[in-house]
């Protein structure tokens, strides 16, 4: 959703509707007990806290995907790298 700048446009892209990804987004800043969007007549923008989680997430995902990769190397189905 930080990188589509639009709830709705978030929700379409994860096949969701756009209250599901509002609330999650609520649920998401009550658990980092701050707000990570501005929502200013109608738009929304990420604020200094939201470029920070979003960071995060992105390095998250990465590590993730790593871990997939290793573990498939690990069990055969991939390559080894050296």
């Amino acid at each position: 959703m930080a990188k589509h700048l639009s709830f709705t446009k978030a929700a379409e892209a994860l096949f969701m509707t756009q209250p599901a990804v509002t609330f999650q987004i609520r649920q998401l800043e009550e658990q980092l007990n701050t707000r990570l969007f501005d929502r200013a007549q109608g738009r929304i923008s990420l604020i200094f806290a939201g470029t920070i989680a979003l960071e995060y997430a992105d390095r998250i995902l990465a590590l993730s995907a790593e871990l997939d990769s290793r573990m498939k190397e690990l069990s055969g189905q991939l390559p080894a790298r050296c």
